[in-house]
């Protein structure tokens, strides 16, 4: 056995897969209830390897920095499913492979087993965005949840794992996108975009229902269960619900046909994708549409890290698409002169929309309802 001066002096090595969320390895070592990335502990960072999917990262760590603290490993699989672990250090010094556990040695974790744990993160950006999810998501996930239990609907989220996590769990939700290296701390708030944009887009949809007084979402023949089914880029509608005014479908990330995304010889992508359309009627596919009442698009971001979509993406889809009416929905403020230039083109802006605001939230249902209302059915 070998001494403790010996095993203390030792240095192992700790290899991890940068691969996003979806078929990633990450170590975190804990300090009571803060998970530090392993590269705060390391003498040394190198790359190793490198596939089409991303680099092997091997780090070199001093036994003695790490001996005794519980090591998490915050894996995924290729799906992207979050297989959390923990282990001590011994799980390396016994392993065959240098850089891997001995995975006999790993106890794996439910991933509410997590729960009262948090990441490190020294950005600014990331914190204020933990705030707002404490604050504000956490807020319009609870509020939506209530609806869905109202209206006895289930959410089906195609493809979207972690927008899908954080909406159940927005507390593993967070963990799930933090635990990605932070080299840079970017990549972390990269994680935490797509989450967020579509639980405000959810948040947003289930406005425009209450707007309409939805007395329930209509089930499809071969459903159990009624249902929002959530995915990016499809024609066909994400439900249709029943109201005192008609039926209503509903488009969550908008697309008119499968294909619709590529322009030219398969060379360019061009913007098509309202974040959400809403049409009078009961429809199956987008091609079926004569006309579109309804484009609300959605901005959860501050107004700079948007604001090039002003004219690359919103009033183009205005142009595009012709709706009887567009409302752009922002949950933080935009300047004057922005509101100014899109209402004079005939774009609606609502900014400050969040669970925070509930006068702006009633205005927001007014003009929802008042435009739907005013476009008779053809």
């Amino acid at each position: 056995m070998k001494s403790k001066a010996k095993m203390d002096s030792q240095v192992i090595k700790m290899q991890e897969e940068w691969r996003g969320t979806r078929g990633g390895l990450y170590y975190y070592v804990r300090e009571k209830n803060v998970l530090i990335h392993v590269s705060e502990y390391a003498l040394s960072k190198r790359e190793i390897a490198r596939s089409r999917r991303g680099p092997t990262i091997e780090y070199e760590v001093p036994v003695n920095r790490i001996k005794g603290k519980p090591i998490y490993i915050m894996s995924f699989t290729n799906s992207g499913t979050f297989l959390p672990s923990v282990c001590q250090i011994d799980a390396f010094l016994v392993s065959n492979y240098p850089g891997r556990p001995d995975w006999s040695h790993v106890n794996s974790l439910d991933p509410h087993d997590l729960r009262g744990l948090e990441i490190k993160t020294k950005d600014p950006l990331v914190k204020q965005t933990l705030k707002d999810i404490r604050a504000i998501y956490s807020l319009m996930i609870d509020d939506i949840k209530r609806y869905q239990e109202r209206l006895d609907f289930q959410i089906i989220f195609s493809g979207a794992r972690r927008t899908e996590d954080m909406f159940k769990d927005w507390k593993i939700g967070i963990l799930e996108c933090l635990c990605l290296p932070p080299d840079p701390e970017e990549n972390r708030l990269a994680s935490l975009e797509v989450p967020l944009k579509w639980i405000y887009q959810l948040w947003i949809t289930k406005l425009v229902c209450e707007a309409m007084s939805a007395t329930d979402i209509i089930r499809e023949e071969w459903e159990n269960k009624s249902h929002w089914w959530i995915e990016q880029g499809s024609p066909r509608p994400a439900f249709t619900f029943r109201s005192p005014y008609g039926l209503f479908s509903v488009w969550f990330e908008f697309q008119p046909s499968i294909m619709a995304h590529l322009f030219g010889p398969w060379i360019t992508r061009t913007p098509i994708r309202p974040d959400i359309v809403v049409a009078k009627g009961r429809f199956k596919a987008a091609e079926e549409l004569k006309k579109i009442d309804l484009i609300i698009e959605c901005k959860n971001e501050d107004f700079h890290s948007w604001e090039r979509d002003v004219y690359e993406q919103i009033i183009p889809y205005f142009r595009k698409y012709r709706p009887h009416k567009m409302i752009l929905a922002s949950m933080k403020s935009v300047p004057g002169n922005v509101k100014q230039e899109l209402e004079e083109i005939g774009i609606i802006v609502i900014d400050k929309l969040s669970p925070l605001n509930e006068s702006t939230i009633n205005v927001f249902k007014e003009i929802c309802r008042k435009n739907l209302l005013s476009n008779p059915v053809k």
